[in-house]
């Protein structure tokens, strides 16, 4: 039977397919023409579809026209319009003549095409072009052609798809460098027995090595920097040759070309049965976060020093500020207490004030600190809310007494009078609060407005409200002012400035003491700034731990004052006296010692720096003594100038019973006499 026999046929095709290499495109050459060798066309053509153009490209062919066109409109081509859009079989025309391509494919009247052989090629189910023959004259195509042709467009097919693996491969090749690259990771394989490896072309730049092919044996452990770094790469290879792995390890090595780097490695190895067959790892760069994490080191540990010179700094300024302005408080508070006319308690009364406001300062600036660095802590003592209020608004009397400004305060009948919380962070906000509108109100009217919220069985919530008919705050400014050093521009700014610090440590204190700030202002009308504080509701048990002492008095007490600065002595020993007590005093910590060994003493009032022995080991020395006349359990009390958290642990571990911060207010120190009046005998 004519065209059956396939031996010739399949003696060629197998010849071809011996030939075919790695390249899919030299391939696809070589199997166009071989298709037209064995089919004895007149041209054969490999002819691809471009979707987007729509048109035919003559991909690859063999005896084509010299003046073959390489693409030309897909549209009435038989290779279009028969094979590619048509069924995934062949298509066999013997006579183009007898079909209507003969008018409509421009190739048929221009070579004279007269029969056409193809079969289309497709590449994951989709035809992409069409492998075909054509001759000059009419041709019945054979059965053998047929299969033939076939074969060879699969073959194309096959040759595409594995152009597609090779490019996808090759696509996700160059990705993988390119984040290698950006990330300065490398990647290798190694023999476990021979060290022989493999490396990604990002370990070459790392390692700063040229060539393509590594060095033989463990170059990494050459290029470390150091007998240390050695050991440290030679014992985490070890570990993943035994099958420990991963393992990961950061080191310096230095390159060929001289440069310090630091390198992190890890290694991993792969066995089949316990055999470890192909060690597989990653190198990495880092270089540039070992220097990031070396400069973020220098800058906490400059923070840090720079934290520690303030708070030094702020210690030694509360040190010093606050010695002689004891004696001034103490002087001003002794002499309000002797007979005076109202022209001089008048004058005392501002002396005082102006006294006091310079100790808000001085706190102020301590309490920022602390606030800062999270160590002040909040008091739980009754809060006699309306001596509170009253307190602050008279201490202002002064200031409005030449200004044309109305200052006064309302308490709402229903604020419960058992609260209790930091009374003396209460009086300090209060204090600025209504500060700050005073001294921007040069006229008008200022009023502070005490109002409940909200109440539970344990909590009250009151509203304080200070209003002012000032300068107002611009709206840009509004945040701003809470920031610690910061002001408003206004029109009185020149001529009442402050160190800006009040609205600054407000804002901090009510959010420490679980509360709320919030601010209303318009610029030239004035403002209103709310606070909501949480204040805690006196409990049963709590009644008499907490309820202000009896100020009944007996007999005076015998009390010993240690302090070595004659001002802090003399102001504190008159105010003590005034009120009953006998008073003696000792200039360091050995005399008072000596005193307390001949004299019983019901209190001792200790200054802590002091010459020869000072405030903490002469309390130790208390503490511990057995043979003294005045009790080891004497009650002590500190008065110091130093204010920080970190003083006042100092004083509670050496054995002291309370603190009092110089300048003394006269009101503290009397309320220690009266309950130690009132405490059993110790």
């Amino acid at each position: 039977m004519p065209g059956t026999d396939y031996s010739p046929t399949l003696s060629k095709l197998n010849a071809l397919f011996g030939e075919l290499g790695t390249n899919p495109d030299e391939n696809i050459q070589r199997i166009v023409r071989a298709t037209g060798e064995i089919l004895q066309g007149a041209c054969t053509l490999f002819n691809r579809l471009d979707n987007q153009e729509q048109s035919l490209c003559a991909w690859a062919a063999h005896n084509a026209p010299h003046d073959l066109p390489e693409s030309d409109p897909a549209c009435g081509h038989i290779c279009y319009e028969a094979t590619i859009t048509g069924q995934d079989r062949p298509v066999s025309i013997p006579d183009i003549n007898e079909t209507r391509f003969a008018t409509t494919d421009p190739y048929v009247r221009r070579y004279g095409l007269r029969s056409y052989l193809g079969h289309p090629v497709r590449l994951q189910g989709k035809a992409i072009g069409a492998l075909c023959i054509v001759d000059m004259q009419p041709r019945e195509f054979s059965r053998r052609d047929i299969d033939t042709i076939s074969t060879l467009a699969k073959a194309i097919s096959l040759e595409e798809e594995r152009k597609r693996i090779q490019d996808g491969f090759e696509k996700s090749r160059s990705m993988l460098e390119e984040m290698q690259s950006l990330a300065a990771i490398g990647g290798w394989e190694a023999d476990p027995v021979t060290l022989k490896s493999t490396w990604t072309p990002e370990i070459y730049r790392i390692l700063e090595i040229t060539g393509t092919q590594p060095p033989p044996g463990m170059e990494l452990l050459g290029m470390c920097a150091g007998p240390r770094q050695r050991r440290r790469v030679l014992a985490a290879m070890q570990r993943v040759r035994r099958g420990q792995s991963p393992q990961t390890t950061e080191f310096k090595i230095r390159t060929p070309r001289g440069t310090l780097k630091w390198i992190r490695a890890s290694a991993r190895a792969h066995a089949d049965n316990g055999v470890i067959h192909k060690i597989f790892g990653s190198v990495q760069d880092i270089t540039a976060s070992k220097e990031a994490e070396r400069a973020l080191k220098r800058a906490r540990d400059e923070a840090q020093a720079a934290s520690t010179a303030k708070t030094e700094f702020l210690a030694n300024m509360s040190h010093e500020v606050r010695t002689p302005l004891n004696g001034v408080l103490g002087m001003l508070q002794l002499t309000l207490r002797t007979e005076l006319d109202q022209e001089q308690r008048e004058y005392m009364d501002i002396a005082l004030h102006s006294c006091r406001g310079l100790l808000t300062i001085i706190n102020d600036l301590l309490d920022l600190s602390k606030i800062e660095a999270g160590k002040i802590t909040l008091a739980r003592d009754l809060v006699d809310l309306p001596q509170t209020v009253n307190a602050v608004v008279q201490g202002f009397r002064h200031q409005v007494a030449d200004k044309d400004v109305n200052l006064s305060y309302s308490l709402d009948s229903r604020i419960p009078d058992n609260l209790v919380g930091d009374g003396g962070r209460l009086r300090q906000i209060l204090f600025n609060l209504v500060g700050n509108a005073v001294k921007f109100t040069p006229s008008g009217t200022v009023r502070l407005d005490v109002t409940p919220l909200a109440r539970n069985k344990d909590t009250a919530h009151i509203l304080f409200s200070v209003s002012d008919t000032g300068v107002g705050i611009p709206d840009e400014a509004l945040e701003r002012i809470f920031e610690p050093f910061e002001q408003a521009d206004t029109g009185l700014q020149r001529s009442v400035r402050g160190t800006g610090l009040g609205l600054g440590i407000v804002r901090k204190l009510v959010h420490l003491m679980g509360g709320t700030l919030t601010l209303a202002s318009e610029q030239g009308k004035g403002t209103t700034i709310y606070a909501s504080i949480p204040l805690g509701l006196l409990e049963a048990q709590e009644d008499e731990q907490l309820s202000p002492t009896d100020h009944a008095q007996g007999e005076g007490l015998n009390i010993l004052l240690v302090e070595d600065n004659p001002v802090n002595r003399t102001a504190p020993k008159l105010f003590l006296e005034k009120l009953g007590n006998t008073v003696r005093w000792a200039e360091h910590g050995r005399q008072a010692l000596n005193l307390m060994q001949e004299n019983r003493f019901d209190v001792v009032f200790m200054d802590l720096e002091m010459p020869h022995m000072d405030g903490i080991e002469t309390t130790k020395r208390i503490r511990a003594a057995t043979d003294m006349a005045t009790p080891a359990s004497v009650p002590v009390i500190a008065i110091t100038a130093f204010a920080f958290p970190a003083d006042r642990k100092r004083c509670f571990d050496a054995g002291m019973d309370a603190f009092l911060t110089k300048p003394v207010d006269f009101k503290e120190l009397e309320q220690i006499v009266r309950s130690i009046h009132k405490a059993p005998a110790r």
